[in-house]
């Protein structure tokens, strides 16, 4: 079964919703569901697979994934930095 554009393109727009709610919730993670928008987008809709690529906050890690399949490491070790923070600051409360 092949999906139409339109359905890759509302489906992108879901994964870039759930990606943004992420920024806000920690227990969301951000990066896995905008990855999912851009390969989305790349099926669906052009326009917005260059907006996500051109995004301020998130478009240099997303370029370099659609390049490289890879991130910087710099961007790794403040993720994981990120999430043991959270999760010693949970187990203390």
């Amino acid at each position: 079964m092949k999906l139409s554009r339109a359905t890759y393109t509302a489906f992108g727009l879901l994964m870039v919703g759930i990606g943004f709610l992420g920024v806000l919730l920690p227990v969301l993670p951000t990066t896995e569901f905008l990855i999912i928008a851009l390969f989305c987008f790349k099926k669906g809709n052009a326009r917005f697979e260059n907006w996500l690529l051109n995004h301020p906050w998130f478009g240099e890690t997303l370029r370099q994934w659609d390049e490289n399949r890879s991130m910087k490491l710099r961007t790794k070790k403040i993720a994981i930095g990120t999430m043991w923070a959270f999760g010693l600051v949970s187990m203390f409360f």
